[in-house]
């Protein structure tokens, strides 16, 4: 009878070393899957210069680089394939440096357009291609300032279009 009880823990500790084995495999496998995931998804490596971006855009290369001028810093970054030979590029205004109060409020935001493999024309420069929150507070902005121009200047446009 001693000898069933020895038997029986025996195979139960088999049992939770099994357990525990399976269980070690799922976590690995999981770990795997999370990490392979995030490369293959998410991960994208720092080019140093525009002509790297512009480079790595003629194959969609995940890439991202920041661009820094007198007025803003901007950050690119290609997050895949886009419509025909496009790529969809994600952009952030990261600071403003020179400008109005009002271009503060666009500091953060993001947008994400589908620039031609291989464009070299920053995405600021034409936001029909553009969609998303940055694309739209930087519209906004011009359309205050045109407004702003037209309300300081009504004379001179008035005259204008009078010549017409």
């Amino acid at each position: 009878m001693g000898d069933d009880i020895k038997g029986g823990s025996e195979s139960l500790g088999f049992f939770n070393l099994k357990k525990m084995f399976f269980l070690f495999f799922i976590i690995l496998i999981v770990s795997i899957l999370v990490f392979g995931s995030y490369f293959l998804f998410f991960y994208s490596k720092a080019c140093p210069d525009m002509a790297c971006f512009i480079k790595a855009m003629e194959k969609c290369n995940k890439v991202y680089v920041t661009k820094q001028d007198v007025n803003s810093d901007w950050k690119y970054r290609i997050i895949g394939s886009g419509f025909e030979e496009s790529c969809r590029v994600r952009i952030t205004l990261l600071k403003i440096k020179q400008g109005s109060i009002d271009g503060e409020k666009l500091q953060g935001k993001e947008m994400v357009c589908d620039l031609l493999k291989g464009d070299s024309q920053y995405p600021e420069k034409d936001l029909s291609r553009c969609t998303g929150q940055l694309k739209e507070e930087m519209q906004d902005l011009i359309i205050q300032r045109m407004h702003k121009y037209l309300l300081q200047n009504i004379g001179e446009v008035k005259q204008g279009f009078n010549e017409i």
